[in-house]
């Protein structure tokens, strides 16, 4: 895979690109980073190749926008070994630029699938014929050179035996039979049998058996035309069996492209969502195209987002996608409750692949016998399902429920994809949350301080995913493994904004800051950095603690500063916070692997009074005796 700049420069490349130049033998430099791909096709038109005119005429018409995608099939066989491949060129544009991807795919087993069922088509065209007279008693009267090419009995030999002596062991009464019905004027067309030959060997014939007649118009012998089929019959299996190869290669190649789309529809999905998220778009909004979204890519019948009222234990609708009226009024669920309540109860998904036996088995029951009549009559619609928590700010606020017509095994992929989706309705809650308490900040300054925070801690960072998600779809369709771990960026880029809410929520609110464990807050804090950064960010805590307040607060506030620094200015690639909480003490140390300072300078002045801080290389320390 390469991909092109608008005139034709080599952006980037991988390692099966590096291999596939070196193995056409071509030097590094004539096909790698800042080549111009499209002056090494035009080089190899001298070298009276049409598909090199065709392939440039290709490229340039995608980078132009005159084609969307191109795609040409070629050979490149090397001395010892015959290999086709395809080249498909498809159009994209980045950030206002033309790109072009280039890929090169090896299609050699389809090709000699093809080749290999055309030789064979031939040879079933054409054989040679053996012809044989004989007696009404079946004694061999004539054998010409062709019988005995076929049989490998010379003339001599055959000439005066029975014919019978062909004849396998399983089918001792067929020369009888067919030599009865010579005698009465009958004639045998296409039969095809099996002989043996002199050496054993089993032979597919065809024959074709006609009476011979003497001067009296009487029947007085048997003239036999046979066709050697063995290979014919070989080579239709073997054509079958070339005929499901390419079959299955091309299905296999065809459920490649359709993966790759899926991929790219996948991706191109969670970036419109993230979008979404980033507009000005109200909660419920992003909730029902949450759900359409999942619902479509997922391929189910039904999908809904749910919270549970724990006062009165009803479920309250948020956003649905093709629940019917009668479901989306209820405050119970006929079916899927059990399910659900067990996802936000273990903050795990849970696939239920056939409802019905659920039912029966009482692992999906509802609480009353009327809504059990119910649910018995809502699992003949909706057959499977699929539920996922929602967890807000370490809080279950929820879940969500897909429905399936009908009943289904659920991959780990498909379930993955769920909970992506369960993160971003998190996230669509958590930043309506954050949003509305930004709106009752105290004052004029703390608002805009907010907002500022807000714009560059969560919607930078959801801005950061909405390029990887564009960028994904055709890097997945190219390359399946970068595409997931596009994905998987994705989705830490997504919890690490889901991160960055929880630290301002409690910043909004001080009084969160004495109010949850210490331990809690760093996590807060260390979860924020690593989705912010793409740093590795350890947090160790051995025991709980009890501060005072102000101390609390400090211990707080350190830490955050101390990230901040290490992000800014130490060029660490892994960051560890360790907090170590003993009944008189309390020790926490924030360390990283970048660019220290030196441990004799101290600090101008103390920390406050009482207390100082010493400079340590790569990690910082702070003790608080109780």
């Amino acid at each position: 895979i390469a991909i092109l700049d608008e005139q034709g420069t080599i952006l980037a490349v991988n390692d099966s690109w590096r291999r596939f130049g070196q193995e056409n033998g071509l030097a590094w430099g004539d096909c790698g980073l800042g080549r111009n791909y499209l002056a090494v096709t035009d080089s190899s038109v001298g070298r009276s190749s049409n598909l090199a005119r065709e392939a440039a005429r290709g490229i340039r018409a995608v980078i132009g926008g005159e084609l969307d995608q191109f795609s040409i099939e070629y050979p490149c066989h090397s001395p010892g070994e015959k290999r086709w491949f395809v080249m498909r060129v498809t159009h994209f544009e980045l950030a206002g630029s033309i790109r072009a991807v280039i890929l090169h795919e090896n299609i050699t087993e389809r090709k000699l699938a093809e080749e290999t069922r055309a030789r064979l088509a031939a040879i079933v065209e054409s054989s040679e014929d053996a012809i044989i007279g004989k007696a009404l008693d079946g004694t061999i009267l004539s054998w010409n050179v062709g019988a005995e090419r076929i049989y490998g009995y010379p003339a001599a030999e055959a000439v005066g035996m029975p014919v019978s002596m062909l004849l396998p062991p399983d089918r001792p009464d067929e020369i009888a039979q067919i030599l009865d019905r010579i005698k009465s004027g009958g004639r045998v067309a296409q039969f095809q049998t099996t002989r043996v030959a002199k050496d054993g060997r089993e032979l597919h014939v065809s024959l074709n058996i006609s009476p011979i007649l003497d001067e009296n118009g009487q029947v007085a012998g048997a003239s036999t035309i046979a066709r050697d089929i063995t290979e014919i019959k070989h080579a239709e299996l073997a054509l079958r069996q070339a005929t499901e190869e390419a079959r299955a290669a091309k299905e296999e190649e065809e459920a490649r492209r359709l993966e790759a789309e899926r991929r790219r529809s996948i991706a191109e999905s969670l970036g419109d969502v993230l979008k979404f998220l980033n507009s000005n778009r109200t909660l419920k909004e992003v909730l029902n195209y949450i759900a359409a979204q999942a619902g479509e890519l997922l391929g189910t019948r039904a999908a809904g987002i749910y919270t549970l009222e724990r006062d009165t234990g009803t479920w309250s609708v948020r956003a649905t996608r093709g629940l019917l009226v009668t479901y989306v009024a209820g405050t119970r669920l006929p079916v899927g409750q059990s399910a659900l309540r067990q996802a936000m109860t273990t903050r795990q998904p849970v696939a239920i692949s056939d409802l019905a036996d659920s039912l029966e088995s009482g692992k999906e029951e509802p609480p009353s016998a009327d809504e059990q009549v119910a649910a018995a009559s809502w699992a003949r619609i909706y057959r499977a399902l699929l539920a996922v928590p929602i967890v807000v700010q370490d809080q279950v606020y929820g879940g969500m429920l897909l429905y399936y017509g009908e009943p289904r095994s659920f991959t780990q992929e498909e379930i993955d994809l769920a909970v992506a989706f369960g993160d971003q309705v998190a996230l669509a809650i958590g930043n309506d949350q954050l949003r509305q308490q930004v709106e009752e900040a105290a004052t004029s300054a703390e608002r805009d301080r907010l907002a500022r925070e807000l714009h560059d801690a969560v919607t930078q960072t959801l801005f950061s995913a909405s390029l990887i998600a564009e960028a994904m779809p055709r890097v997945w369709e190219q390359n399946p493994e970068e595409g997931r771990r596009g994905l998987e960026e994705l989705r830490r880029l997504t919890r690490g904004a889901a991160a960055e809410m929880r630290t301002m929520l409690v910043e909004l609110r001080p009084a969160a800051l004495t109010e949850k464990p210490l331990g809690e807050l760093l996590r807060h804090l260390t979860e924020a950095m690593a989705g912010r950064t793409r740093l590795p960010v350890e947090l160790n805590v051995d025991g709980d603690s009890v501060l005072q307040p102000d101390v609390q607060i400090a211990f707080y506030r350190i830490t955050q500063e101390a990230l901040n620094n290490i992000a800014k200015h130490a060029g660490a690639s892994a960051v560890t916070v360790d907090l170590a909480c003993k009944p008189n003490q309390t020790v926490l140390q924030v360390s990283d692997n970048g660019a220290g300072f030196e441990p004799e300078k101290r600090l101008a002045r103390p920390l406050w009074p009482g207390h100082h801080a010493r400079a340590r290389p790569r990690h910082w320390r702070r003790h608080s005796n109780r």
